[in-house]
């Protein structure tokens, strides 16, 4: 007898391609903190790093230790079967997170599965695994994806059917590990006890079982917080008092309330973010008893409230939004007469849509991150194979700032930097044997006389950019020639 796969089974194994290619070509991090707060961290316990060579929150002890450690667990056991290479271990650590990903939403969605109408359960299915920014977000080793995983993890327990004290207990546990890897999703958890209480009216031996989960993971944080400072320390509270009472995080910037409006329509690309708003507005509308209702709502209120403001700060509800969207349209959008008028113009809206979909999927997944420059510094990893290394680098280069090669785990130990600005060509020998000369320069200084005789003196070829040739006009146009790079070696 042939089995035969079901469109969820194929769906399931195309996540497993797209998840796995995204993890694979997203080298590098969206944010620094994805890098430095965790696996910079992380090196304090392998001996690659030292307290000084960490950012100012390791100082005041308000950044929570458990994915450090993680971190450091994952490495040693990479270490043990001899896989060292700095790219293959954050490799490793996004495919991890990806095969987590992938488990969780299987799972979520099929907790939501009641709630649809099974003629849009394929719709859904799609969404969940492949709106274009989700893989990107899913695959990333960062505390916003792993909070928000986790977190998706006990609203999906909390909507199964079954309801008896071990599932409380489960509950409060995930939640507990989900705020140990972001604290600000407290605003969430919040909501989802109100609700308990107040929309669901939940047994109270019960809620207090979930409590209890919950404060024994907060202890559990405590104590392995403490180990990692090296003193009775509550990150917690550090971080409460430093970035809201001492208002730290409005050093990095700070914007008004609508803020957030503006990012989700900047990031998320027009079109989509227009639907995304849109059906969140309709969504709560129509379903203020909603468990996902009370656990955004306060999530998204809070987090506009404070001054500084990040896209990143609402990835940890980002997947909640294929089951808002395709909610919004079943409970409204499908009943509204002007919808039912305009079906043949819609139906031609969301084929363009698909399509657009697919190719901001390819743009966010099959590159690596950081505007490209995470893949130069790599294919310079690559291009180490001789004793000496010099890196040569023109005005519109920061090595400090913007690039992964200032981290410990991921600089080159024999690297020598030259500054082509103050560079006389002829103070300058190339051991072609002993040395490996590679040039960094952006589309603004290639066509510099020095950066042409260096290239022709030392014989480069172009090894790889940061973005097709085809757009550097584009970029040109734009005024973003010192943001776009182009790598040389000998």
């Amino acid at each position: 007898m042939i089995y035969k796969f079901k469109f969820e089974n194929y769906i399931y194994f195309l996540a497993i391609i797209i998840y796995f290619l995204t993890a694979f070509f997203s080298i590098g991090y969206f944010n620094a903190d994805e890098h430095y707060q965790i696996i910079e961290f992380a090196g304090l316990l392998d001996g690659t790093t030292t307290p000084t060579d960490l950012p100012w929150e390791y100082e005041r002890k308000i950044r929570p230790a458990i994915q450090p450690i993680l971190t450091y667990i994952i490495f040693e056991v990479l270490s043990f079967f001899s896989l060292t290479d700095p790219y293959i271990k954050t490799f490793i650590l996004r495919l991890i997170t990806a095969l987590v990903s992938i488990i969780i939403i299987i799972f979520f969605t099929k907790s939501c599965q009641k709630f649809l109408s099974p003629k849009n359960w394929k719709l859904f299915l799609l969404l969940s695994f492949f709106l274009w920014f989700l893989p990107f977000i899913n695959i990333r080793f960062s505390s916003e994806t792993w909070s928000g995983l986790l977190f998706l993890l006990s609203i999906a327990i909390i909507l199964n059917d079954k309801n008896n004290h071990y599932k409380f207990a489960l509950i409060g546990l995930i939640i507990g590990f989900s705020f140990l890897f972001r604290y600000q999703i407290a605003f969430a958890v919040f909501g989802i006890f109100l609700w308990l209480i107040f929309i669901k009216r939940e047994q109270i031996s019960k809620i207090v079982v979930f409590s209890i989960g919950f404060l024994c993971i907060l202890f559990l944080g405590f104590l392995i917080d403490s180990w990692f400072y090296n003193e009775w320390t509550f990150t917690t509270y550090n971080y409460f008092n430093v970035n809201i009472i001492e208002d730290k995080a409005s050093e990095f910037g700070v914007s008004p309330w609508y803020n957030y409006i503006l990012l989700v329509l900047i990031f998320s690309f027009a079109p989509f973010g227009i639907i995304i708003l849109a059906t969140i507005t309709l969504f709560v509308n129509k379903n203020h008893k909603s468990l996902i209702t009370w656990a955004i709502v306060p999530f998204f209120i809070i987090h506009s409230m404070v001054a500084h403001k990040e896209i990143r700060f609402l990835f940890p509800i980002i997947n909640f939004v294929p089951f808002i969207i395709v909610k919004a349209f079943e409970d409204s959008i499908f009943k509204m007469n002007w919808y039912k008028k305009n079906k043949k113009i819609i139906y031609k809206i969301f084929i363009f849509l698909f399509v657009i979909n697919i190719f901001c999927l390819g743009f966010a997944s099959f590159r690596p991150v950081g505007k490209g420059r995470a893949g130069i510094v790599e294919k310079i990893h690559y291009l180490n194979n001789k004793p000496n290394l010099n890196i040569f680098i023109t005005k519109d280069y920061n090595p400090k700032y913007r690039w992964l090669l200032n981290s410990n785990f991921y600089k080159e130990e024999n690297a020598n930097f030259i500054n082509i600005d103050t560079l006389s060509l002829s103070k300058i020998s190339f051991e072609k044997n002993e040395t490996r000369n590679v040039l960094i320069t952006s589309i603004n200084d290639i066509e510099e006389d020095q950066i042409k005789k260096i290239i022709k003196q030392m014989k480069m070829k172009e090894i790889t950019k940061t973005f097709p040739s085809f757009s550097f006009h584009l970029f040109k146009k734009i005024n973003m020639g010192d943001k776009v790079f182009l790598l040389y070696s000998d």
